[in-house]
């Protein structure tokens, strides 16, 4: 199987060559097959995303102490699709992800490439080149034998799973295609576990379930052993009833998990047919590198008052 290359365009964005595959971000407008999804799935066509953009950004006018990209399209884009062009609903999430900062500053402030490198070099956090036929992304988090607590602390690891989930917030084709994560804990031992707390686990299942504008298509959870049942006691009650629907427990059933993602997405070590060597943590870390520019500009966004009253997790 052919190595792993990171490669420039010509406009100098980087790309990992993987096989036959290509890694890179996907900044471009949906088109094609992309723009019948969008319009059969989440209601896109010219009039209702005209009249969205103008009600979210009366919603984000009235809101009191919030600064944001108010004529940044893109930017109004990436809520407004997941949430099928619904500007309350798309607008409770971004104001719910701003609360989150002010509240957390120590997960996410700063939240620029640099900050998080070790864990992208350790490939902790991962992506598959492929997306599946109906366009969705394949980001793997893995933290079991990959992680190393004293090298990358857990605010490090929630900080890197924020800058991976932005990319998939920023490409239009992953606003509609949604993504899948696979949580690999193949080598989870006690020492992982006891990074945990069910305060922690709160907050972890408030950012993912409240706080981010992504069409999560599935979360898997694989290669996990008896000890699992640990950490899973400690986010059990903080599960809602949609993010326990989209969970399963697949273990090493790779049959199962391809019920939900194209064989050909998967790699042979999860039973599928992907003709793309695995991708190096350092290239994928030099591609998010390069858009550094990116997060520098986002994190100069969210509440810049006081009076803003942090929002209560429930």
């Amino acid at each position: 199987m052919a190595e792993a290359t990171l490669l420039r365009d010509t406009n100098g964005f980087p790309y990992i060559q993987l096989g036959d595959n290509v890694l890179r971000f996907e900044e471009e407008e949906i088109d094609g097959h992309y723009v019948k999804k969008a319009e059969n799935e989440l209601r896109e066509t010219p009039d209702v995303v005209d009249q969205a953009i103008e009600g979210i950004k009366d919603l984000i006018k009235g809101e009191e102490g919030l600064v944001v990209p108010l004529n940044d399209r893109a930017f109004l884009l990436k809520y407004l699709r997941p949430h099928k062009f619904y500007p309350t609903s798309a607008f409770r999430v971004m104001r719910k992800f701003y609360k989150f900062k002010l509240k957390y500053p120590k997960y996410s402030s700063s939240l620029l490439p640099v900050t998080v490198e070790k864990a992208y070099l350790d490939e902790i956090v991962y992506f598959f080149p492929k997306r599946t036929s109906a366009g969705a992304r394949i980001m793997s988090i893995n933290v079991g034998s990959r992680w190393n607590p004293k090298e990358v602390s857990l605010t490090i690891l929630i900080k890197a799973l924020l800058v991976a989930l932005e990319i998939a917030m920023a490409e239009p084709r992953t606003q509609v295609g949604g993504v899948h994560i696979l949580l690999d804990l193949n080598g989870l031992s006690l020492s992982h576990i006891t990074q945990f707390t069910p305060g922690l686990a709160k907050m972890i299942l408030w950012i993912v379930q409240d706080c981010v504008a992504v069409r999560l298509k599935g979360v898997y959870v694989i290669n996990q052993l008896p000890i699992f049942k640990l950490v899973y006691r400690i986010f059990k009650p903080f599960l809602a009833e949609k993010l326990k629907n989209r969970l399963h427990f697949i273990g090493t059933d790779w049959d199962t998990l391809k019920i939900h993602i194209d064989e050909d997405c998967l790699p042979a070590r999860l039973g599928g047919t992907l003709n793309s060597p695995d991708c190096p943590g350092h290239c994928l870390y030099q591609v998010v590198e390069h858009y550094t520019y990116r997060y520098e500009e986002l994190v100069q966004y969210g509440y810049v008052t006081e009076r803003a009253v942090t929002e209560e997790i429930h």
